[in-house]
């Protein structure tokens, strides 16, 4: 439910940046939702339908994009994606999912100068229940993505030309 509000707000943005450029119709909205953000894409998009009616965006495509939580180790500097499960987590310089055992994870690295580790995780220090401890250095990591939620950008048609323009 909380959605509504959080609808309200966007489109509230996206029909005042519609008018700075006089558009005649808002023909698509792309969104950024965080992993974390607590919104549902599904009811973003119902709600948006439903307050759109009667206004330049409405029948208007709303895009939404859900980017992941992403953690900076405060130490290495390596960026991952925590062990949400606490049973494996993404490494971000590697395809598909790593297993939280340390040793499979630092011999699969690509080797690149800001993820490369400097020694062998013992399982003992880094135990794999604990997702949001570094992989690389077992450092603290701050979250840098996974809770925005915003307009990422707009297309309309331009009242004047009828053309289509982004903003």
């Amino acid at each position: 439910m909380h959605e509504l509000s959080a609808v309200q707000n966007i489109l509230r943005i996206v029909l005042d940046e519609a008018a700075k450029v006089q558009a005649k119709r808002i023909t698509r909205v792309a969104l950024k939702l965080g992993r974390w953000s607590t919104f549902v894409p599904e009811h973003i998009k119902f709600y948006f339908d439903i307050l759109a009616k009667g206004s330049l965006a409405e029948g208007a495509d709303l895009d939404i994009e859900v980017s992941p939580v992403l953690f900076i180790c405060q130490n290495c500097k390596y960026t991952y994606e925590p062990c949400l499960d606490y049973l494996s987590f993404r490494d971000m310089s590697t395809e598909g999912m790593k297993s939280c055992n340390a040793d499979e994870y630092i011999d699969n690295l690509d080797g690149d100068a800001s993820t490369e580790a400097k020694e062998p995780v013992d399982n003992d220090k880094y135990p794999p229940h604990n997702g949001f401890v570094c992989p690389n250095c077992k450092g603290v990591g701050m979250l840098t993505s996974g809770l925005e939620c915003y307009v990422e950008s707009i297309e309309v048609e331009n009242a004047d030309s009828g053309g289509a323009k982004s903003s």
